[in-house]
């Protein structure tokens, strides 16, 4: 059989993050900010029981919904490696109570990314919060003939530093935050700081447009509880590419805010499939 690439949201939402990654041999989870010791348990062994051990947890930034103290004493009594980019490092340890000594499973990398079983992850800087380093991930993985790329990036506000590497990706898990109407009705300043519709619609658009190859799989994420609505944030996205005349060419869903989304398997897009098929010469 051929090698499968998943992923899964298992929470989504500024109340806890956690996203999972994961190959027949490896599998990596991106932030957990569950915030009790038995949900983080829980999530845990939900996952290991059907998917296998994970090998690793990669962390975006010192906000607590993206690492919690639960999951840092639950992952560390299993004895599951973290890793975060060598500038988050710092505001862990600071924020958790960890001396430099202490935590060796807690341990930064560089702009260079690391490796984990079959996936090789680099980071990409993001502007979030002032003074809160934050990264999101390329995912590169061997996939039978050829290498998947996955993108993830949730927490910024400017998302032009991520719009070449969404170009040829395979999957992309990204930030939809708020909705400019249900931010007037219910205002908050710290949403200054995330990407709201609009601008995720704009990104994607610039992205996947001239002939770009999509991927097969955009999944919204981070959506606000009271300034956010799955099928406001849909629909945004679907009416910035029809004032361009386009239709987006990947599969488009919300990952839900406090429950578990459903299992994507990443494969090819729309394009590949085609040409595969003798459509596209």
């Amino acid at each position: 059989m051929p090698p499968t690439l998943c992923f899964r949201s298992y929470c989504s939402s500024s109340a806890g993050n956690c996203l999972a990654l994961w190959t027949d041999d490896t599998c990596v989870l991106f932030d957990c900010g569950i915030g009790t010791l038995r949900g983080c348990r829980a999530l845990l062994r939900r996952h290991q029981d059907r998917y296998g051990p994970v090998s690793a947890l990669v962390v975006s930034h010192s906000h607590r919904d993206h690492l919690s103290a639960q999951a840092l004493k639950v992952l560390g009594g299993e004895g599951i490696p973290i890793r975060c980019h060598r500038h988050v490092l710092p505001q862990l340890r600071t924020l958790h109570g960890l001396g430099a000594g202490d935590g060796s499973l807690l341990q930064g990398f560089g702009d260079g990314g690391l490796t984990v079983g079959e996936f090789r992850i680099t980071p990409v800087a993001l502007s979030h919060w002032p003074s809160v380093p934050t990264f999101g991930f390329l995912v590169s993985a061997a996939m039978g003939t050829r290498r998947r790329t996955v993108v993830i990036a949730t927490d910024f506000h400017d998302p032009s530093n991520l719009l070449p590497h969404l170009r040829g990706a395979d999957f992309v898990f990204v930030e939809a935050n708020h909705d400019l109407q249900l931010l007037e009705e219910h205002f908050n300043p710290n949403s200054r700081w995330h990407l709201s519709n609009v601008k995720t619609a704009h990104l994607l658009v610039e992205a996947f447009r001239d002939g770009a190859r999509a991927p097969g799989n955009v999944v919204l994420g981070h959506l606000s509880e009271k300034r956010n609505e799955d099928v406001l944030a849909r629909q945004e996205i679907r009416r910035a590419f029809a004032r361009r005349g386009l239709k987006p060419e990947f599969e488009l869903e919300t990952a839900p805010k406090f429950d578990a989304s459903r299992v994507i398997a990443i494969g090819p897009g729309p394009r590949e499939r085609a040409a595969r098929q003798g459509r596209l010469f």
